[in-house]
């Protein structure tokens, strides 16, 4: 009955400090390592797809040079469309789809007196 009564010693309160600092620090570090690793395989699976992307560009590049067609002939203009309009869009639309499509034919819109009102509210600058 005396043993469980007995009085087990405490360690010291320095000792408690120092171990338990130095196990979050190991933490830390071992975190780290990870953080580190995980970066790591992250670039290396990063660089393997841009390398393949890369090589099917090329790929597509040189299919689309060969499926390049002629030049197409000037486009259909209305009477009252100044060229710069025409040039603008044409611009406009080889940018946005880069080049795949070519301005054919361009003509005013017919639009009531009602609608082209509303167009020109809602397309005002402030």
């Amino acid at each position: 009955m005396g043993t469980l009564l007995a009085i087990t010693p405490q360690p010291a309160d320095g000792i408690v400090v120092i171990t338990g600092m130095s196990l979050v620090f190991l933490i830390l570090v071992v975190l780290s390592l990870i953080i580190l690793a995980q970066g790591k395989i992250f670039d290396t699976i990063m660089n393997k797809r841009a390398s393949a992307h890369a090589g099917k560009a090329k790929e597509s590049a040189a299919k689309a040079q060969a499926a390049t067609p002629a030049p197409a002939s000037a486009p259909v203009v209305e009477e009252g469309i100044p060229q710069e309009v025409v040039a603008a869009i044409a611009a406009a639309l080889a940018c946005l789809s880069g080049g795949k499509y070519q301005l054919r034919a361009l003509r005013k819109a017919q639009r009531s007196g009602w609608s082209q009102s509303g167009i020109q509210d809602h397309t005002q600058p402030f």
